[in-house]
């Protein structure tokens, strides 16, 4: 419970800062450069504080940030380049990609909390892991099997 407090504290901060900094582009974009590192570093964060009780397996968490970064991206792209030339792709796309994406966020979110549990449970990282690696791996042989019908049309 207190990583959602500190995540809806964090956005509120974030959107209240950013509405008093409006009229200040340069300050403006140093803060959200550093305020975009901030999460990433919590992750290391908690890697740190874990490390006693994971023994060695701090590997699962970087791999869980990998793979739904690579899932991400490969689904993203996959469906941005689709919609290229449709008009109304600025609408279709989150309409399309959402509901895509919705199974990566899930396993990401799974994977992540079984690990940052008081009481890791390796076991159920390993699915949720499993799960992304297969989901990376389906989406980026579909874009590869896709790619030369996209580039000739």
């Amino acid at each position: 419970m207190g990583w959602l407090a500190f995540g809806v504290v964090y956005s509120i901060g974030y959107a209240i800062v950013g509405w008093l900094m409006r009229g200040q582009p340069a300050a403006w974009s140093w803060f959200r450069a550093i305020a975009l590192l901030i999460p990433p570093m919590m992750g290391a964060g908690v890697v740190f504080a874990r490390r006693q009780t994971w023994r060695g397996c701090q590997w699962l968490f970087w791999a869980t940030i990998a793979l739904g970064a690579v899932g991400f991206s490969v689904v993203g792209s996959v469906f941005a380049a689709t919609l290229l030339k449709v008009r109304s792709r600025d609408v279709l796309l989150p309409v399309i990609l959402y509901p895509l994406l919705v199974p990566l966020f899930v396993a990401g979110t799974k994977c992540t909390a079984a690990l940052v549990a008081p009481i890791p449970n390796f076991d159920a990282a390993w699915y949720w892991i499993e799960f992304l690696g297969i989901y990376d791996a389906a989406f980026l042989v579909l874009s590869i099997w896709i790619f030369e019908s996209l580039v000739i049309e």
